[in-house]
Parts: structure tokens; sequence; C-alpha cells
């Protein structure tokens, strides 16, 4: 804070402005001191004299009607009563009312209150703790008076720094489990292995939960998260709670305004919103959809639709593209489709998509993954195998092809239940497939 000291400009800090503000107080209080003394004395002096004039008011008019003017009657009561010439003044200056016995017990008391007040001034004057006590009482009074709710907000100056330019930007490693629980944890909590290493724990989970997500960031990372509704939120990574290695995490409800019944289904970090980038998303009935990622630079606390969906249809993953990737879109049955991500045509926020895959009916649930590489590796969990196909042996398919290869399937679904048909009927094959080719033909 700059201030004026003795009339030179410092720089103060908190110490020292209390220091001399406190002080200002004592010279401010001390002069009012002095001239609320001086004032007392002045009237009690004059009290003084009006009492005395009133012990011998019958002298006292016999003076002033017997003196020829005013200063004559002054000169005359001064020496006969020793009076100064304030006194003298007052006397004169009283009126006839002042000799009745009402007014002489007003006199006095005010007389009594002055002698106590001057006693009391003198007091604050001759000792500074009573001095520093008529401080405190003073602020107090101010306080009590003064003293309601800032109405004005204390922050950061927007061209100054903000709060997150006091987090450091550093490596942070976001893991949250099927049932939602999500915890940031520090890349100083593992090291490097060699390949058939044990490895250590990561996270304390319940009974039946299990990690579903494990990504890497920064600090100051947007982090997305996309529901089964085909809603999205956002939160900055520093804003997930920090945990150790083996705590649980912090349950996702408590972080973001989740809508009863929603789940989140994908999780993508980022650092900021490219309009090069393209989200891709996938449906669990087969639906795709690509959108610029500009369009979900505006996200709100209670999120933002990013997904028409059907009834019955569920959105279940996210990614990030640049729009040169090859999308693969693979079935629980293990049935997998491969086409360039060019194939689809960009579509808004608030938009259904187009058909990436068609299936069946029981097939509704699949993955959706993208790669630039030349091989995508496929886990087994339950076995811990790996397996390494090229991708040459899953070629990309066009649109007529997606569209060729579904009425295949349909095909081949209607000669199966022609050949359950015969099978148990007993009868030629050549009547239900004749019966059966109305269906696909």
């Amino acid at each position: 804070m700059l201030a004026l000291v003795n009339n030179e400009p410092k720089v103060l800090n908190l110490s020292q402005m209390l220091h001399y503000y406190l002080e200002h107080q004592k010279d401010v209080v001390t002069r009012r001191t002095k001239y609320e003394l001086n004032k007392a004395e002045e009237r009690a002096h004059i009290l003084e004299g009006l009492l005395k004039a009133l012990d011998n008011i019958d002298e006292v008019i016999k003076i002033i009607r017997g003196s020829e003017n005013v200063a004559a009657a002054k000169a005359s009561l001064m020496e006969q009563f020793g009076l100064s010439d304030v006194q003298a003044q007052a006397i004169v200056d009283m009126r006839l009312r002042a000799l009745t016995g009402l007014e002489r017990e007003k006199l006095e008391n005010e007389y009594r209150e002055l002698e106590a007040r001057i006693a009391e001034l003198k007091a604050i004057l001759a000792d500074e703790n009573k001095l520093l006590g008529v401080i405190r009482e003073e602020i107090l009074i101010i306080a009590e008076k003064y003293g309601d709710d800032r109405r004005t907000s204390i922050g950061y100056d927007i061209y100054d720094m903000s709060a997150e330019d006091l987090i450091p930007d550093e490596d942070a490693i976001v893991a949250m489990t099927n049932l939602g629980y999500i915890k940031r944890m520090s890349s100083d909590n593992f090291k490097s292995q060699n390949r058939g290493g044990k490895g250590i724990k990561g996270m304390q989970t319940l009974e039946e939960d299990y990690i579903e997500d494990l990504l890497m960031t920064t600090t100051h990372h947007y982090v997305m998260f996309f529901t089964n509704t085909g809603r999205c939120y956002r939160l900055k990574a520093y804003e997930i709670p920090e945990a150790g290695r083996t705590a649980r995490g912090t349950a996702i409800v408590n972080l973001l305004q989740l809508l009863p019944g929603e789940k989140i289904t994908a999780i993508i970090p980022m650092k900021e919103y490219d309009e090069d980038k393209y989200l891709f998303m996938a449906t669990k009935n087969g639906m795709v959809k690509k959108t610029p990622m500009t369009e979900y630079a505006n996200v709100r606390k209670n999120g933002l639709q990013a997904i028409v969906l059907r009834e019955g249809d569920e959105l279940i993953e996210v990614k990030a593209t640049d729009n040169t990737e090859d999308i693969i879109l693979a079935t629980k049955k293990g049935m997998c489709i491969r086409f360039k991500e060019t194939d689809v045509r960009v579509t808004g926020r608030v938009s259904i998509g187009v058909i990436g895959m068609k299936f069946d009916e029981d097939e509704r649930s699949s993955v959706c993954r993208w790669s630039a590489r030349e091989s995508v590796c496929w886990l087994y969990p339950r076995t811990a195998w790996a397996r390494e196909p090229m991708y040459p042996s899953l070629r990309p398919r066009t649109a007529a092809e997606r569209e060729s290869a579904a009425t295949r399937s349909q095909r081949r679904q209607a000669r199966s239940s022609a050949q359950s048909w015969w099978t148990t009927t007993g009868r030629s094959c050549s009547s239900p497939m004749r019966e059966s080719s109305s269906a696909w033909r």
C-alpha cells in the first residue's frame, strides 16, 4: 500500500500500515482530548463565578445597579469578589431567572459533572494505556455500526493472474472405476518395470469394481466426461481430488451434476479445442457421429447435450480424431468392421449421426477404436494373452460395401431359419427355401 508518512510517500506492508494508523489515532485522540479539556475548564471557570455571585446575590445586584455602565460594573465585581474578566462578564449577562432555586441546582449539577469530566480527560492524557483504551472503544463502536458483510469480492484481476496460475502444471494420472470412483495421482507413484513384471497396486476398489479408464494428462488440461445418455461434462484435471496410489478415490457424482441414471462411458483429456480436431462417437446400436471439437468448448456446470440418441440407444465410446484415422467397430460376438473416418460426414452437436455398423439384435453391444498405425493389438483379459493381427486383414469398407454386407447378413439369417424349419419338420429343404426366398431376394 502506498501512503504518505511524514509527508513522504512510502510503500507499507500490513504491519507498518497498522502501526502508522495507530499512531495517527493517538494523535487524533490526544488533540481532541486537549480540546475538550480546554472547553470543560473554561466552562467550569464561568460556573465558579456564577455560583460565587449567587452566594452574594444581594451585593452583586447592588453593585450592578450602582454602576454607571457595564464596564464599571465588571470592574467593581472583579475587585470585590476576585473574579476574572470572563466571570464578571458572565455575571453581568446573567438573567433574573438564574436567581431561582431550580436554576441554581442546575448550575451546581453541571459544575460537578464538569469536574468529573476534567479529571477523566486529564487521566487520558497522563496514561497511554487509557488513551489506547479510548481508541479501542471507538473502533468497536465503528465496527458495530458499520460492520456489515462485505459487498464487494476480493479476487484476482483478469489481466493479472488467476487462481489457476497458482497451481503447478505437472503430469497427472486420472483413474476411474466402473462404479464411478475417480482420483488423480502423481506420476511419481509408479516406476518402469520389465516385461513380465508383477506390477504394483494402483487403486483400492470394491469387491465387484474395477478400473475402467486410466489416462495420462496434466493438471491444467481439460477432462471431458461423456455419459450413456449422450451428455458431456467438463473439469480441469486439478479439480479432481488428488489421492494416494492405494486410495479408492471420490465418487464422480460429488464432482459432476449427473442426472439420475447417468453413467460415465468415456473420458477424453484435451489441452485446447482445436478447429482441426473432431470428436468421434459410437452408440450401442451402431450409430456413429463426427462433430468438430470446437462445438464442445462451452460446457455448462449441469452438462451439455453431446449427441441425440434414439429410444433404447446409449453412447458407449467417444474418441478425439484429426479426420485421418481408421475406425474399427466390434461387437461382443467378435464381428468387426473397419472404415475410414472421412467416410463419415461431419454433423452438428445436436444430431443423431449416421449408421456405422449393422448387426443382429443380440449383438447390440459394440466398441469403437481408432488407430493410424499399421497394426492393432487385441487383448484377451481372462487368459492374459495378446494377439496382433495385421491391418490388411481388416480392409476398410466403403459405405456401399457396408450396406451390401448388411444385406448378406440378412440373407444368411433367412437361410438359417429355413434350415431350422426343415430340420424340425422333416420336410425337404427346397420348399422352405422357396418360401423364404422372398424375404431376402
